[in-house]
């Protein structure tokens, strides 16, 4: 399975303070998240992972649809935040409009948070919660094999969302994570 990564633009922030504070005093980091993920995929050998990072690239939409269509990925997953929530759900349809066959995960902060209000989103398959780290590899075997999401932990998804373990995966010692390459 080939499957990207990405961090979405920061366009529409919800709180103009937010805002101010991004653009005066956070700067532009790498998303270790992603790029731990994307290690541990990368470790184990068996898929494909790339990472796109909008914010970085200064990407708009329209060049996530045009890096999507250059791609082809079977598996798309979106880094959440509440406070940017609707730049993820645009790139979430950006991937769709693509190609709807596309599987979205979401992941990230809003998830651990709202998990059934962001399976309900119509462009989102699946939902992650806490740090996928343990899990990446376990959800795309799966998926590869054509097999359901449904009883793995930490997954929600649009048919478990109600009867599922709704509990947060997280990584208790950072030495078990690999080193990010």
């Amino acid at each position: 399975m080939k499957l990207i990564l990405i961090y979405p633009p920061v366009q529409n922030v919800g709180l103009e303070v937010t805002q101010i504070v991004i653009a005066e005093e956070g700067g532009t980091y790498p998303p270790i998240g992603l790029l731990s993920l994307a290690t541990s995929i990368m470790e184990k050998g068996v898929h494909e992972v790339k990472v796109i990072d909008a914010l970085a690239e200064n990407l708009s939409y329209a060049d996530i649809e045009k890096r999507i269509a250059l791609e082809h990925p079977d598996i798309v997953g979106i880094r959440m935040v509440t406070d940017y929530l609707r730049d993820g759900l645009l790139t979430a349809k950006s991937v769709k409009r693509v190609s709807p066959e596309i599987k979205v995960i979401a992941g990230g902060p809003h998830v651990d948070i709202y998990p059934v209000e962001t399976i309900l989103l119509e462009d989102i398959d699946y939902a992650v919660m806490g740090d996928g780290d343990y899990i990446i590899n376990d959800i795309l075997d799966r998926l590869a094999s054509g097999k359901t999401l449904d009883d793995l932990e930490g997954v929600i998804t649009k048919t478990n969302y109600g009867t599922a373990k709704q509990e947060r995966i997280l990584v208790r010692n950072l030495d078990d994570l690999p080193i990010i390459k």
